[in-house]
Order: C-alpha cells, then sequence, then structure tokens
C-alpha cells in the first residue's frame, strides 16, 4: 500500500502540462529556452557539474559560437541562424567572459 501511494504521487507529476504544451510550439520553444538559461546559467557554469550539464544541451549547437581562429570554418551561425539565437545561452560555455559582450 506504501507503494502504492508513492507510484500514485510520481505518476502526478507534470507529464499533463507538457503534453497541453506540445501542441503550441511556442511556448514549447519558451520552455527549452527557460531550462537552458536555468542549465547554463553563469552561477551553474562555475561547477564542473553544471559545466557537464550544460555541454550536453549545446553540443550540437556549439559551432554556433566558433571564437577562435582554428575554429572559423566550423562556425555554422550563418545557416542555422534560427536555431543558434536558440542555444545563445551556450555562448557562456564558449565565451565565459563575465560581462564582456564585445
Amino acid at each position: 500500500q506504501v507503494n502504492d501511494n508513492s507510484s500514485s504521487s510520481s505518476s502526478s507529476s507534470n507529464n499533463n502540462n507538457n503534453a497541453g504544451s506540445s501542441t503550441d510550439p511556442d511556448v514549447a520553444i519558451d520552455e527549452f529556452v527557460t531550462a537552458l538559461e536555468e542549465t547554463c546559467s553563469e552561477e551553474n557554469l562555475k561547477t564542473i557539474n553544471g559545466i557537464y550539464k550544460c555541454h550536453n544541451k549545446c553540443q550540437s549547437h556549439l559551432c554556433c559560437f566558433a571564437s577562435d581562429d582554428d575554429q572559423a570554418q566550423e562556425d555554422c551561425s550563418y545557416q542555422r541562424p534560427a536555431a543558434c539565437s536558440l542555444y545563445e545561452p551556450c555562448k557562456r560555455l564558449v565565451n565565459p567572459s563575465h560581462g564582456d559582450q564585445s
């Protein structure tokens, strides 16, 4: 009976909310960007675990933010501008300079 309680509470997580919002792509995109912002926040990037989690979410789009000369040929930002703009928080992985926007 204790197992029944724990399984019912876990099944009543926010699965319903996600299913409802997935019909609206704008909401899904907003949720994705918000989650990415949190994962790749400057606070999280102060820890190895935070860097690891951010890199896992960002690795397919790191080419958007190629910074060094030797990575310039891998720059894909002009090929996928819409996708790259969504992954803007990943820029902190490549350019961790705080407050310097140049």
